[in-house]
């Protein structure tokens, strides 16, 4: 057993599974229907709505925000995984160097001449307080990119993607690679049209 609505009266009325697919008539108000036919028109109906409160609320057609959403989904996607990959890289080189500048330090042959170690402390610190915002920046601003945001993020991202070389050496070029894409996909028109802040919040 279903209950249905009746499009004429708007009240619930139960019907067979079987007779889903068959004309029935309302016993509030004799009107035939059916009710296979007026949930499909209600679940169009509610789509439609759905679409119009999201044209309202991004301020641009729901198509063009789909389509909006696959483009950047990928670089957007591997961007994020390069920030985070390039944030342990940073901290496993700083935590080496700085490991290495202790060794140097503890040993007596090397005792005499202490550059080595104040050498290996600093690049472990740039390391760190240089490599690790930097990835986290990239990460932040890609996941942003993802969800078509803010503009703002997203270009960051993509630029700190392409600058990726300067920063990481030879690792660098995966993400430099993946910023390139990111910036031609940002200047696709529906990419364009889409990202930027949101009119409204959902409630």
């Amino acid at each position: 057993m279903a209950t249905a609505e009746c499009p004429a009266c708007d009240r619930a009325v139960e019907v067979e599974d079987a007779y889903r697919e068959w004309t029935v008539r309302c016993p509030h108000c004799d009107a035939e229907f059916v009710p296979n036919d007026v949930a499909r028109a209600a679940a169009a109906r509610r789509r439609r709505e759905e679409e119009k409160y999201e044209d309202e609320m991004y301020g641009v057609p729901s198509a063009v925000r789909k389509e909006a959403l696959q483009l950047v989904a990928g670089p957007a996607l591997w961007l994020e995984i390069c920030g985070w990959m390039s944030v342990l890289i940073a901290t496993g080189i700083g935590a080496l160097c700085i490991g290495l500048a202790v060794e140097i330090a503890n040993n007596p042959q090397v005792n005499a001449n202490d550059e080595p170690a104040a050498l290996f402390a600093f690049l472990g610190c740039f390391s760190v307080v240089l490599g690790v915002p930097y990835g986290v920046a990239m990460a932040i601003g890609a996941r942003k990119m993802r969800a078509l945001s803010s503009r703002g993020w997203a270009m960051a991202a993509a630029i700190l993607g392409v600058a990726s070389f300067s920063m990481f050496g030879c690792w660098g070029l995966v993400p430099t690679g993946i910023g390139i894409w990111a910036l031609v996909v940002l200047n696709k028109p529906a990419v364009s049209e889409t990202l930027g802040p949101i009119r409204r919040n959902r409630t």
